[in-house]
């Protein structure tokens, strides 16, 4: 898929395809770094020449900043999002998809991470 395929959202349901409310994100506050590779192991043999050996899996980080003044029926508006997406509740395992140029179902962890936020909820 390229940007010119983009379908307006960001975050969605893997399952529902209930698309995250995009309104509550902070302008330029979304972040996403797609497909990162981990390095299981780097040698370099005798010729010295680098040889790296990498998962097969892949990893992606996605932050947000919520808006300012966030308000306390639109926080709940957000747990009610995470809450349709959750396979695990004590895992706070989730099934999103998330896009970038590529569209790929993932497992995210710890989502909460992504909802910090220092702004202040009334």
């Amino acid at each position: 898929m390229s940007a010119s395929n983009f379908q307006g959202w960001l975050l969605r349901n893997a399952d529902t395809h209930e698309e995250f409310p995009h309104k509550l994100i902070a302008k330029d506050g979304y972040q996403s770094t797609p497909l990162q590779r981990t390095e299981l192991k780097a040698y370099r043999d005798n010729d010295v020449y680098l040889h790296r050996i990498v998962s097969p899996n892949y990893k992606t980080k996605i932050e947000f900043s919520t808006i300012d003044k966030l308000r306390l029926s639109q926080l709940e508006k957000i747990q009610q999002w995470i809450a349709g997406a959750r396979l695990n509740t004590k895992e706070r395992k989730v099934k999103i998809e998330y896009w970038d140029d590529e569209l790929i179902t993932n497992w995210l962890y710890n989502i909460w991470k992504g909802l910090e936020s220092r702004r202040s909820i009334e």
